[in-house]
């Protein structure tokens, strides 16, 4: 990935494991920097970049929400679809998040220097809930008392399926959903990304989401 290209950071395999998504590399068959084509690039996957990506919800803190994630493989995209509920002891919305690699785990993403922000290629289905988060983390974005910053911009979602893209300026950095003042700025960590995903905002009811990739556009 560099700053003229449009890497895809998450597709998906032909044939995937059920619970796997996989960290693809656009690298173009005549060296030079990537076209936009898929068929131009060479898209084969990474030996042992297989990555799995797993649905966290709130009952990791007490919560009743919960999600799924599984890969159609008629259709090659990623399915997420649960609900989300009251937490009943804070009497607020719980949480259901999508992560690669999965919880407390960093994975090596490309460097994403030089690129302007996250397009994802999402849809809803079936109602529901449609105002999401995109989410990443990175490697420094942290504290030496084991604070992990997670910097997250809004998406809403339609039942068609099209590019959500946001500037790394649209990010904001929280830490378990409260805005903190204490990550780097975004642009200076974009060597480090460790983890990215997707995440609900704050309200309650069930959703279906389609997802067909993650990309990083640039400049």
């Amino acid at each position: 990935l560099n700053s003229r290209a449009l890497g895809k950071l998450l597709a998906f395999t032909d044939s995937p494991p059920s619970d796997a998504c996989v960290w693809y590399s656009c690298r173009c068959l005549d060296g030079e920097v990537c076209p936009r084509s898929r068929s131009d690039c060479d898209f084969r996957q990474r030996p042992g970049h297989d990555m799995a990506v797993g649905a966290v919800n709130d009952p990791v803190m007490g919560g009743q929400s919960e999600s799924t994630f599984q890969v159609d493989s008629s259709t090659n995209l990623g399915v997420w679809k649960g609900e989300v509920k009251i937490v009943s002891f804070l009497q607020k919305p719980g949480f259901s998040n999508l992560q690669a690699p999965g919880r407390h785990k960093k994975e090596n993403f490309p460097d994403l220097t030089g690129t302007s922000g996250l397009v994802a290629r999402m849809k809803v289905e079936g109602g529901g809930l449609t105002h999401f988060k995109m989410m990443l983390m990175t490697k420094a974005g942290g504290t030496p008392e084991g604070k992990e910053g997670v910097y997250e911009a809004d998406i809403t979602l339609t039942s068609k399926m099209e590019d959500h893209f946001r500037p790394w300026s649209a990010f904001s950095c929280t830490w378990r959903g409260q805005p903190v003042s204490w990550c780097p700025e975004l642009t200076t960590q974009l060597a480090q990304v460790g983890s990215v995903g997707f995440g609900t905002a704050g309200s309650v009811g069930k959703f279906d989401v389609k997802i067909e990739a993650l990309s990083a556009p640039g400049n």
